[in-house]
């Protein structure tokens, strides 16, 4: 005898199996079912069955396994997920998302694209390290660092992903290797220098190495030494207090031009973003 499951079954199918007479010790109806209320989904047809494992498209009955997959691949690649679905939906259930993250953890070619050097700005509270950054770069990504995640980040929206106010209870406990999935220029403000830095923390090993390591790949200026070598100088205090009691956003409006040899205002407008940082790239490569 054929054995009919009720999971099989459309909706109004699976309502008539769980209330059906001969299952029941009592004669009443009305005591076969507990509670109930409102009204069924309306069933697609007759002996429809209710949605079970995904099946195999037209495409992929022809095709052996094996060469699916490599064409999913290739879709995924070329960023056509949607399409590898429709294509090969039972593949794309099984391996999709973990093939899509062994395309995204693979290598990806960035020449031209990051021509800024690192950079680790440092020097006291108060003397526009932040402020600086943000005016130079304005597309850039601020890094949370209460925690090891990177929320939001857009490597096609952000060119530079910001460290503020590195200190070496952040290298202690942020501190781990992970898969690099993308590659951006690195931002870094801080009170202490990089020799600072590493000497005060408790859990980086081979110190030195380490120092050597990101002095390496580190463009290393104290905030005054930057912003001689831009000619900027940040406006009087109390011009800054007024801006931010009003809600300023703008960093520029916190720097005017300086002419550092005559010890002037130049009395210049400010010039675009792209010119200052050629000339921090023309400081480094030089």
């Amino acid at each position: 005898m054929a054995t009919t499951w009720f999971h099989e079954l459309p909706y109004g199918g699976w309502r008539e199996y769980h209330v059906k007479e001969f299952s029941k010790v009592s004669k009443d109806p009305k005591e076969w079912v507990l509670y109930e209320e409102g009204d069924l989904p309306k069933d697609e047809g007759q002996g429809v069955k209710r949605k079970g494992p995904t099946l195999r498209s037209e495409k992929e009955k022809k095709m052996k396994t094996h060469d699916a997959i490599i064409d999913m691949r290739k879709r995924l690649e070329a960023g056509e997920a949607e399409n590898g679905f429709e294509l090969y939906p039972s593949n794309y259930m099984i391996y999709g998302e973990r093939i899509k993250a062994m395309v995204h953890q693979k290598k990806k070619a960035f020449f031209g694209k990051h021509t800024d050097p690192h950079l680790y700005l440092f020097g006291f509270p108060g003397m526009g390290k932040t402020s600086l950054l943000q005016f130079i770069h304005g597309n850039y990504y601020k890094k949370n660092l209460d925690n090891k995640f990177c929320d939001l980040y857009d490597e096609n929206v952000h060119t530079h992903v910001m460290l503020e106010d590195l200190d070496s209870m952040v290298i202690d406990k942020l501190g781990y290797k992970t898969p690099q999935l993308t590659r951006a220029t690195i931002l870094v403000t801080s009170n202490q220098n990089i020799d600072e830095l590493m000497n005060s923390s408790d859990e980086v090993k081979l110190v030195e190495s380490t120092k050597a390591a990101l002095l390496r790949r580190f463009y290393q200026l104290r905030v005054d030494q930057l912003q001689r070598m831009l000619g900027l100088k940040l406006i009087p205090d109390y011009d800054r207090k007024m801006l931010k009691k009003n809600g300023n956003e703008d960093s520029s409006k916190l720097y005017m031009d300086y002419d550092y040899i005559a010890d002037c205002p130049t009395g210049l407008p400010l010039k675009e973003p792209e010119v200052y940082r050629q000339l921090i790239c023309d400081a480094y490569y030089k």
